[in-house]
């Protein structure tokens, strides 16, 4: 907060405000004391050994104030009260210093509440997913195992790169060079999608180009390759999932 600032950070804080509100006055002379930019400066520091906002919140409270967004609170011939613009002084008063602060606690806390209702109101909507528990986690890992089977046996390839690569990748503490040298060769970032499977998948006549990612390229090649040296797609159902079983236990 600026009552808790040293004199230094105070001084600089007010010759910003002056700067920011621009007093009528010419040729500033902060040396002679008794000179309008002295005695400017010195209302600033004095209000500011009192204010409960940090230097950036003040600097942030001025720049909100030509935009209508602070508000002062003021009362109507009848007692009700009514929200109305706050207006910033072309000149350095002290009163108009603290309503600017007032306007920007009053602000800030509005906004604090803005916040925590639009979390309560996501959090309503939409609620944290319920941890797992084991049974269920390993029911869901085995549904995976089977359909990546299925999809290996039907199409000759799997999905679930990234989760295969993931579980096998602590095991492989070096790499052929070679293989990487030749998949960096190879890689293309763009490829036109072929006419069959645009029209097959897409609806579409024409080619469209798909961007692709190299890290997820590699991690898919290198299953690729895996599947295919350690022969699993000639595995049974039950020899395929003992085989990833096995591979988490290893990593673990």
């Amino acid at each position: 907060m600026l009552k808790s600032c040293d004199l230094l950070t105070l001084e600089m804080f007010a010759l910003h405000v002056l700067n920011f509100i621009n007093p009528n006055f010419e040729n500033p002379d902060f040396e002679d004391p008794q000179s309008d930019a002295s005695l400017n400066k010195q209302k600033v520091i004095d209000f500011a050994k009192k204010s409960r906002l940090t230097p950036q919140e003040f600097m942030n409270a001025l720049d909100l104030v030509p935009r209508d967004e602070l508000t002062t609170i003021e009362q109507r011939p009848n007692g009700e009260d009514f929200e109305k613009p706050l207006k910033l002084f072309s000149r350095i008063d002290s009163k108009n210093l603290i309503e600017i602060e007032t306007a920007y606690i009053r602000y800030r806390s509005n906004n604090k509440l803005y916040e925590k209702g639009k979390e309560e109101l996501k959090a309503f909507l939409m609620p944290p997913a319920q941890e797992l528990t084991e049974a269920q986690k390993e029911a869901q890992n085995l549904k995976f195992l089977k359909e990546e089977y299925q999809r290996l046996q039907l199409r000759g390839f799997v999905l679930g790169s990234t989760v295969f690569y993931d579980l096998i990748r602590s095991n492989y503490k070096v790499i052929n060079l070679a293989f990487v040298e030749k998949f960096m060769l190879n890689f293309k970032p763009e490829v036109f999608e072929d006419d069959k499977r645009s029209v097959e998948f897409h609806l579409a006549s024409s080619k469209k180009v798909i961007k692709k990612d190299v890290l997820l390229a590699f991690k898919e090649l290198f299953i690729e390759k895996y599947i295919e040296k350690a022969q699993l797609k000639n595995l049974s159902e039950s020899e395929w999932i003992e085989h990833w079983r096995n591979v988490k236990k290893e990593s673990e």
